[in-house]
């Protein structure tokens, strides 16, 4: 008999701690997936894509899975690595992708005009909402936005002197350092706000998978909009009980 308690199941006198998001191994099914929930009766909520590379989510009993304390995610296959290269925010974005059927590959591939326009352009939403966020005012706004084109148009004329691509491989390698360094000033700018954002990125992502339904799959409307399950959550609530816990640990 296996008794949750505070998380951890008891069975035949030894004690296994299992945590909401880390990974597991299903016997079963020879698969890995990863924990969503604790429920009675020694039943844990789990979250993994089947053969088909559709996500699913079941009812698994604790005799069924086995903790999984090395993991790489390489494409369709697993290699063994260390512990610390387990869930990380780029497998995390991995399983977004792959859920809502967004691009993604296995191999580097650089990508196409239009798509580097339209992820440059997610990126200029936010960046528009930050600046938005610092104003208290429709003029202040403006005029943040005035300087932001400014110094827009400043880089544009910065790169157009530049040498450009002689191949792919170029175009590749131009992408990923760019990329790279979005991401870099992006903790920066954590590092300025003296946050930590590995919580409050959890947070987004958990609301981000919490909007496939039931049954695991997205459902869209005429649009192609996602429409979110019923009693789907919204994240700001949780991020500012976040930032209020960092601030008072502090």
């Amino acid at each position: 008999m296996k008794i949750r308690i505070k998380g951890e199941f008891h069975s035949m006198g030894k004690k296994t701690a299992w945590e909401v998001e880390s990974s597991i191994w299903i016997r079963p099914l020879k698969k890995k997936g990863v924990i969503k929930q604790l429920k009675e009766r020694g039943l844990i909520l789990v979250t993994y894509f089947d053969h088909k590379d559709v996500r699913r989510v079941k009812e698994f009993h604790v005799s069924l899975l086995e903790s999984v304390k090395v993991r790489k995610f390489r494409g369709k296959t697993d290699t063994i690595v260390k512990r610390d290269q387990v869930n990380t925010e780029f497998e995390k974005v991995r399983e977004f992708h792959k859920a809502f059927k967004y691009p993604m590959n296995d191999n580097p591939t650089p990508m196409s005009k239009e798509m580097i326009l339209n992820r440059t352009g997610f990126i200029a939403e936010e960046l528009i909402e930050a600046l938005h966020a610092t104003s208290f005012n429709e003029n202040e706004f403006n005029a943040l936005y005035t300087e932001f084109r400014l110094r827009l148009s400043q880089s544009f004329h910065k790169q157009v002197v530049k040498p450009y691509p002689r191949n792919y491989f170029d175009v590749l390698t131009g992408q990923i350092d760019s990329c790279t360094d979005i991401s870099y000033f992006n903790k920066g700018d954590f590092t300025i706000l003296g946050t930590c954002p590995d919580p409050i990125f959890n947070i987004v992502h958990e609301a981000n998978m919490n909007k496939l339904h039931a049954d695991g799959y997205p459902r869209y409307n005429e649009h192609g909009k996602i429409i979110k399950p019923e009693g789907w959550v919204a994240p700001e609530p949780l991020i500012e009980k976040e930032i209020q816990r960092q601030k008072k640990k502090k």
